[in-house]
C-alpha cells in the first residue's frame, strides 16, 4: 500500500517507529502531473508553512491544509 505525501523538503516524514521500511521516490514533474496525482488519488500533506500551501492551492486548484 502506497501513500502519497506533498513535502515542501526533502525531510521525510516518516515514524520508523511504526513503519518498518519505507521506498521513496524522487521525481521531478510538471505541474499538470502534480495535478492529476493528487486530484486522483489521497494524499498526506506535510506542508509547514501557510503561505506555501496557499500557493500550492492557487496552482493546483486543490486545498493543500498546512
Amino acid at each position: 500500500m502506497s501513500k502519497v505525501y506533498l513535502l515542501n523538503t526533502l525531510i521525510v516524514p516518516i515514524d520508523f517507529n511504526i513503519y518498518r521500511y519505507a521506498y521513496i521516490k524522487l521525481e521531478r514533474i510538471s505541474l499538470k502531473e502534480a495535478k492529476q496525482i493528487l486530484q486522483n488519488n489521497e494524499f498526506i500533506s506535510a506542508i509547514g508553512h501557510e503561505a506555501t500551501a496557499k500557493l500550492l492551492s492557487q496552482l493546483l486548484g486543490i486545498n493543500i491544509p498546512v
